[in-house]
C-alpha cells in the first residue's frame, strides 16, 4: 500500500513514528492562518522549510530531525487548455526540480 499523500495524515504518521501522538485541538484552513495562531500563542505547527519566508512578531522556527520519511508530496493543478507563459515557466521549474530531486526519495 502506498503512503498517504494528505499532509495532516503524513504528519500524524511521522509523529507516531517518532514516539508520540499529536493532540490536535485546532486545525487552520491554511498555513499562514496556522502561523498566525502560533504567533499568538495557540500551539505549534509543523511546516515545510520553504514557509520560513513568512515572518510574524512572536513567531520562531525550529528545525526538527525525524526518523522516517518526512517528505510531503505536492501536486500542481491547472486547466488543461491554459496558455499562460507564467504557468509554462512554473511547470518547467517543477519538472526540472523533479528530474533533479524527485528520484532521490527513499
Amino acid at each position: 500500500m502506498g503512503r498517504d499523500a494528505r499532509p495532516a495524515h503524513r504528519i500524524s504518521a511521522l509523529c507516531q513514528a517518532n514516539g508520540f501522538d499529536p493532540r490536535i485541538a485546532q486545525e487552520a484552513g491554511d498555513m499562514v492562518t496556522g502561523l498566525a495562531l502560533v504567533a499568538n500563542g495557540y500551539g505549534v505547527q509543523i511546516v515545510p522549510e520553504s514557509i520560513r519566508a513568512v515572518t510574524l512578531p512572536g513567531l520562531v522556527y525550529r528545525p526538527i530531525r525525524a526518523k522516517g520519511d518526512s517528505s510531503i508530496d505536492l501536486q500542481c493543478a491547472y486547466r488543461r487548455d491554459e496558455t499562460s507563459l507564467l504557468l509554462a515557466a512554473l511547470l518547467g521549474v517543477v519538472r526540472d526540480f523533479y528530474r533533479t530531486w524527485g528520484r532521490q526519495r527513499p
